[in-house]
């Protein structure tokens, strides 16, 4: 398989460089042709405005981009022209907008501890709680990014994922952030087995995760 079609995961800390990387690797294997940026990040104040409008200034003007705050997979493709390329950054803030878009921000005593290991029909909320279902949020998510990355293989595209990895600090203190971080985690965990290669950003070096990771021998 040609480099220019692989479907590659970024994931990284904040700040660790996984996002310089990503757009350095879209360059790389693009070259002269454009490159369909999605971005997930929404300007909910004038510092975020700020930082989109660098981010943009900072990109090659080849490069498209378009918001895709939370329909990914529509966005993508009814968006998609001429690029070979597409680069999403990023899955992190995209999972953390469906989940607010479900309510989730008022819903932390609607979540059980006991959901956080293995997703449940959460009980039924106290008054003036909103009510969610956990167990159709991560599926769906999942379901989505599916369909991201089989449409891109069969559309012969090239996908660069950024996310974040926010397993690696400390326990949340609160059931939503716990909810939250556990989420992430099987969703990155799913896109490593569905994506051609992954990459693990720390201080702006770029680590190969499958040519290092070893298979598990059957009697172990």
């Amino acid at each position: 398989m040609s480099k220019t079609n692989h479907i590659s995961l970024i994931l990284g800390g904040a700040r660790s460089g996984k996002s310089n990387f990503a757009e350095k690797l879209a360059h790389q294997r693009s070259g002269e042709q454009g490159v369909l940026y999605v971005a997930t990040l929404q300007p909910y104040d004038d510092e975020m405005q700020g930082r989109i409008l660098r981010h943009q200034e900072s990109r090659p003007k080849s490069w498209r981009t378009v918001e895709a705050p939370y329909a990914l997979a529509s966005s993508l493709f009814v968006n998609l022209q001429n690029e070979k390329l597409a680069l999403i950054d990023c899955l992190t803030l995209w999972t953390s907008n469906l989940i607010l878009q479900e309510g989730m921000q008022t819903a932390n005593n609607g979540i059980q501890e006991d959901d956080l290991a293995s997703p449940i029909e959460p009980q039924e909320p106290l008054p003036g709680q909103t009510q969610f279902n956990y167990r159709r949020i991560e599926t769906d998510i999942i379901t989505e990014l599916e369909l991201v990355v089989t449409e891109a293989r069969q559309r012969n595209l090239g996908l660069i994922m950024v996310s974040n990895e926010v397993g690696m600090g400390l326990v949340p203190p609160y059931l939503l952030g716990r909810a939250y971080r556990d989420l992430l985690g099987r969703v990155n965990q799913r896109l490593a087995v569905l994506t051609d290669e992954v990459f693990l950003v720390v201080a702006g070096i770029p680590v190969d995760l499958k040519r290092l990771s070893a298979e598990l021998s059957p009697n172990m």
